[in-house]
């Protein structure tokens, strides 16, 4: 009962982020996601995730998200959220997708800080205690790359 709420909660709350300047081609997006350009992967992720101009593939999706997603970009780590917290092309984890909600509402983005609340009513405490060591974690790991 509470995934499936949890599922309704994040797909009622979803806010699929787009970037609005796409005007690259295909391919021009591929090579720039492919050299590690973060928008790119995340549009490419985007694009993968909606089927726009490619084959509709979650998989996919959410490879180029978590891309973008790890250097801190945070519509996508929003967005690689949403795809744990629905299931889309990897195994619905809440934690997971709390730890990623969690980190993209860091950088400053008030939509996000409210789907932390509203899920914070529906994932047990310890998922959520493990969610916030995740983001944690992650951040410093961050952080030491960036430093050395």
């Amino acid at each position: 009962m509470k995934k499936t709420v949890f599922v309704l909660l994040i797909i009622t709350l979803s806010v699929l982020s787009f970037s609005t300047c796409v005007a690259e081609s295909l391919e021009e997006t591929r090579d720039q996601a492919k050299q590690g350009n973060t928008v790119a992967q995340f549009n490419l992720g985007a694009m993968y995730h909606t089927g726009q101009g490619v084959a509709l593939d979650y998989a996919k999706a959410v490879n180029w998200y978590r891309k973008s997603a790890e250097q801190g970009h945070s519509a996508a780590q929003y967005n690689l959220g949403f795809m744990y917290g629905t299931g889309q092309g990897v195994m619905l984890d809440g934690e997971i997708a709390y730890m990623w909600f969690a980190l993209s509402a860091q950088q400053g983005d008030e939509k996000v800080r409210m789907a932390l609340d509203i899920i914070e009513k529906s994932l047990p405490h310890e998922q959520i205690d493990n969610a916030q060591k995740r983001a944690a974690e992650w951040k410093a790991k961050k952080k030491n790359s960036v430093q050395n």
